[in-house]
């Protein structure tokens, strides 16, 4: 805000910090960017007037191991959101629903490109992922939701295309999915990236049940 850096103590971002309490992960991250921030302020003490960083000792909030399977009825509900909320968010309630059916991490999809989408073999082709380069093969709820996005976006670069342009891709969300996830009853702890972990369990039980 209107503070100036040498004012800031470490109250200060404790109390900033805290304001993000309901979501651990995000608050300890804000928490390391801004030791990182405040060490170069430290070393460069000459142009900045800083000498010690504010962010030293303070610990990172508790986080709980993230588990999450809805069930068949929360599963419903949180598609009957999307379906009321398609208007308002047509690119969001496609990404959400792409999450849940194909499994992907989050960057996965809003950094896809159009020519690593092939609707004709049911596959995302050559895609980075954090284990490498892999084709994934998709449902065909999938194939409809990116058949419905190509209607909105055009074939341009990428899949979920920036405000500012084609030239990049969108990364946020989470204005559409904190009012969907209110709305559906989900809880302020769950995030997009939860998702994939019910795709995980619903293979699973899916398996499980056929075996």
């Amino acid at each position: 805000g209107k503070m100036r850096l040498r004012d800031i103590d470490q109250n200060d971002i404790m109390r900033w910090r805290n304001k993000w309490e309901d979501t651990p992960d995000t608050a300890n991250h804000i928490k390391s960017y801004l030791y990182k921030f405040f060490q170069w302020c430290k070393t460069n003490h000459k142009k900045t007037g800083i000498i010690n960083n504010p962010v030293g000792g303070i610990k990172n909030l508790k986080v709980k191991k993230r588990k999450f399977y809805m069930s068949d009825v929360t599963l419903a509900k949180l598609s009957h959101v999307l379906m009321q909320k398609k208007d308002k968010y047509p690119m969001e309630t496609i990404y959400i629903g792409l999450l849940i059916c194909t499994g992907a991490r989050p960057s996965e999809i809003y950094a896809l490109k159009w020519n690593e989408v092939d609707l004709e073999l049911s596959a995302l082709v050559g895609i980075e992922t954090k284990t490498g380069t892999i084709t994934k093969q998709i449902s065909s709820t999938a194939v409809k939701l990116f058949k419905r996005l190509l209607k909105i976006t055009g074939e341009g670069t990428y899949c979920f295309p920036s405000d500012r342009g084609n030239k990049t891709h969108r990364t946020d969300f989470r204005t559409a999915w904190y009012e969907i996830r209110e709305e559906a009853g989900l809880g302020k702890e769950r995030q997009l990236r939860d998702l994939r972990h019910h795709f995980a369990t619903y293979l699973l039980k899916k398996t499980f049940l056929a075996s």
